[in-house]
C-alpha cells in the first residue's frame, strides 16, 4: 500500500527526522526580505519594519542567489552603537565597531549565514536553528537562489502534527 508525503507525515509526526522541509513547504515563508547587497541600510530597516515578524534580511545577487543576511539586532546595533559596546567589551568591540559604520548591506550582513536546502530533514534543521541560535533560516536551492524562510514554528507545527497542506478548490 502506497501513503503519501502527507499521510506518512500525519502518521509519524512527531518523528522530525522523517520529515523533510519540502514536506511543509506550504507553511514557509515564499517570499522572505531580501536585498541586494549595495542596499543603504534605511532599505534594510524598511524591509525589516515592512513585516514585524521579519528577524533577518537576506543579502543577495543580481541572480537572488544568497550572499548573507542582517540580523535585526546587527540593526539594532546600528541604532544604539553606544549600548552595542557596553554589552560587547573588548575584543568583541573591535569585531562590532566596524558594523557601527556599515553603510551597505553588504557591509553589515553575517557572511557566510547558515542556510538549508528543502531535503534537509526537520530534525537537522532544528539542530541547526539551535546551534546557530537563530529562529529562521533561509532555504535556498542547488544554485543557491532564495527559495524561502522556514522558522522554527513551522518544526513545532510539524511536531504536533499540523503539517496537512490546504485544500486547493
Amino acid at each position: 500500500m502506497s501513503h503519501t508525503t502527507e499521510e506518512l507525515a500525519m502518521n509519524d509526526h512527531r518523528n522530525l527526522a522523517s520529515l523533510k522541509v519540502r514536506d511543509i513547504e506550504h507553511l514557509l515563508v515564499v517570499e522572505p526580505a531580501w536585498v541586494l547587497e549595495t542596499a543603504a541600510i534605511e532599505e534594510v530597516m524598511e524591509k525589516m519594519i515592512a513585516d514585524l515578524r521579519t528577524r533577518w534580511v537576506y543579502v543577495v545577487d543580481e541572480r537572488k542567489r544568497l550572499l548573507g543576511g542582517v540580523s535585526m539586532n546587527a540593526v539594532v546595533e546600528i541604532l544604539f552603537p553606544l549600548e552595542a559596546i557596553i554589552e560587547r567589551p573588548d575584543s568583541l568591540y573591535e569585531a562590532y565597531f566596524p558594523k557601527i559604520t556599515a553603510k551597505t548591506a553588504g557591509e553589515l550582513m553575517l557572511d557566510p549565514i547558515p542556510c538549508v536546502s528543502d531535503e534537509i530533514t526537520l530534525a537537522k534543521l532544528a539542530d541547526l536553528l539551535l546551534s546557530n541560535k537563530m529562529n529562521e533560516m533561509p532555504v535556498v536551492d542547488s544554485d543557491n537562489v532564495l527559495t524561502g524562510e522556514v522558522n522554527v514554528c513551522e518544526v513545532i507545527k510539524a511536531y504536533l502534527g499540523n503539517v496537512t497542506a490546504p485544500s486547493r478548490n
